[in-house]
């Protein structure tokens, strides 16, 4: 983490901060903590993308650490948002992983998410790359039944990612 960064973040709580002239929704705090989780899971719950796409939200708790294997099909820069005071500098990296390179469909991929504040060591990884995922799980409620999504289950924040060879 760079320098810049780590200032950045000390000034933003892990509730994060509500947009200019609004206020944070308790549920958007407590759900930001959990975005901002910092520690490791104690033990991860192996997973595969067919059974996360089909999870109920009450499948885990959003206490437990998920362990996900896939390929990634693109990562994306995501757009400022509360839990990272609205910064352009902090912002959250999407990694959407499906059962195999060539899947397209994004009803058919998980959303994975890192960090500011527990960034990835070393770059990110490329499209077609087979890859275990470790982080917890989350469920982005906001985003159920979202057109041209296939879950609300996240593995947010990512506490690392590896690549098989």
């Amino acid at each position: 983490m760079t320098l810049f960064l780590a200032l950045l973040l000390a000034f933003c709580p892990p509730e994060g901060k509500p947009g200019p002239g609004g206020t944070l929704a308790p549920s958007e705090a407590a759900a930001n903590r959990l975005k901002n989780r910092t520690g490791v899971p104690t033990s991860f719950v192996p997973v595969s993308i067919p059974q996360m796409l089909v999870a109920s939200p009450e499948e885990w708790t959003q206490a437990q650490g998920g362990e996900l294997t896939g390929y990634v099909i693109r990562t994306k820069l995501a757009e400022t948002e509360s839990c990272n005071c609205w910064s352009p500098k902090a912002r959250d990296i999407h990694i959407y992983l499906a059962s195999g390179p060539e899947v397209t469909d994004s009803r058919r991929q998980v959303i994975c998410e890192v960090s500011p504040r527990t960034p990835l060591q070393g770059p990110r990884p490329r499209p077609g790359t087979k890859v275990v995922v470790r982080g917890y799980f989350f469920f982005d409620g906001h985003h159920a039944n979202e057109p041209g999504r296939g879950t609300a289950w996240e593995l947010h924040p990512i506490t690392s990612i590896t690549e098989v060879r």
